[in-house]
């Protein structure tokens, strides 16, 4: 009959940590008080370990939160309605993602209005891997009204006899 099963783990800096969990036969009050005091263990374990990941967790957010304050965009009317909206982020060597972000905010703009977003000219300029110089773009870009052109299918209409298919001498006439 085994009365205690216990076994040593390796933490990651070299502590060591003990987990024991007691069997009996009987239930008493001895095995009860043991398996609260090992529900308790786990749940501390479990919660020191959460916070662990929850604070490295947020320096990596931080540093993304201060990349995205420190972008710079602006949208400005140049003539009726034509847009430009510019962009420059640093810390960003692919202007892709800087590209299709400024084309999604010039759609949102025109659709406040229930208007369409018709792109007319515009350029992107990659950042440098080092982060020493930003990825900028920018768009020009017009807002107008769908052209609600909804095609519709009518069929083929036509009639025929049956005898002009089944005649020999109606091919001929035609």
């Amino acid at each position: 009959m085994i009365d205690a099963i216990g076994f040593v783990s390796h933490a990651h800096r070299g502590a060591t940590v003990k987990f024991s969990l007691q069997c009996a036969d009987t239930a008493g009050v001895q095995s009860a008080e043991t398996s609260k005091r090992f529900v308790m263990k786990r749940i501390l374990i479990l919660s020191t370990a959460l916070a662990a990941l929850a604070l490295t967790g947020c320096q990596t957010i931080k540093d993304e939160h201060e990349k995205i304050l420190n972008r710079d965009e602006t949208l400005t009317n140049v003539v009726g309605n034509v847009w430009r909206i510019e962009a420059k982020w640093p810390g960003v060597h692919q202007a892709n993602r800087l590209v299709e972000h400024l084309a999604e905010r010039a759609r949102q703009h025109c659709g406040q209005g229930d208007k369409g977003m018709l792109p007319l000219r515009g350029a992107s300029t990659n950042g440098t891997e080092d982060g020493a110089k930003s990825a900028t773009a920018w768009l020009e870009f017009r807002c107008q009204n769908p052209l609600d052109y909804r095609p519709e299918y009518k069929g083929i209409k036509g009639s025929f006899e049956v005898e002009e298919l089944t005649d020999p001498d109606s091919y001929r006439k035609n």
